[in-house]
């Protein structure tokens, strides 16, 4: 891949502070970088492993390295990754990255703007950007979870609906947890339905078991409320 030698000034002052403007997607980052008070550079593109190789280069060049992304689905396992290399990291909540209202936004651009709200933000306007607390790796595993659970809740939902559907296009309403009761069917209408029936009862075999897993992670006692 070829770099912008510019991102890479071996023969300059020492550097205070270096700031990378991360635009995030699965399979590549856009990057802006800023020295110091300087202007930004061009945005670079990297693969996420050429991306921490980058950071790596920069540690030596300046007394911190900060870096900022925005908060999405790839979660905060970068944050973490940088964290480790020694790397002041923020995680932001998404905004729409356009001060100028020129109605054009890139990925170049949306690392810009990240780059230059960073700089404000480190020299004192907390208005710059809207930090995300990053979870612990306990709590994002907890959190994934339960939102596992909510998930098969909702699709145990969505496959009941389907069943009763199908049975409503042929003059029969289905009540409750229609999956567990006997019903008398036509002989050609049962094989569809036990199709949603079988698919319901995993679910549910899932959902089971992680709830005892939610149940087994929840406090065993109220908490202490203090009183002054």
């Amino acid at each position: 891949m070829k770099t912008n030698t510019s991102l890479n000034p071996e023969t300059q002052d020492r550097i205070q502070q270096l700031k990378l403007g991360v635009d995030w997607h699965a399979d590549h980052f856009r990057v802006v970088r800023m020295c110091d008070g300087q202007s930004p550079q061009p945005a670079q593109r990297f693969t996420p492993a050429s991306f921490l190789l980058f950071v790596q280069k920069q540690l030596p060049l300046a007394d911190q390295v900060c870096v900022v992304y925005e908060a999405g689905p790839g979660g905060f396992h970068l944050h973490r990754q940088l964290v480790a290399l020694g790397v002041t990291a923020f995680v932001v909540h998404p905004q729409k990255l356009d001060p100028n209202h020129k109605g054009v936004v890139t990925d170049k651009t949306d690392a810009r703007e990240l780059a230059l709200n960073l700089d404000r933000y480190l020299r004192g306007n907390q208005r710059a950007l809207s930090v995300v607390r990053v979870p612990t790796a306990a709590e994002e595993q907890r959190r994934a979870l339960s939102r596992q659970r909510e998930q098969l809740r909702r699709e145990r939902q969505r496959l009941a609906a389907q069943g009763r559907s199908l049975c409503l296009t042929q003059g029969i309403r289905l009540r409750g947890d229609w999956w567990t009761q006997n019903l008398s069917l036509p002989e050609w209408l049962e094989p569809r339905l036990q199709v949603w029936r079988k698919l319901i009862t995993a679910v549910e075999e899932q959902l089971a078991a992680l709830t005892k897993q939610v149940e087994a992670l929840a406090p065993k006692h109220d908490p202490k409320v203090w009183a002054p």
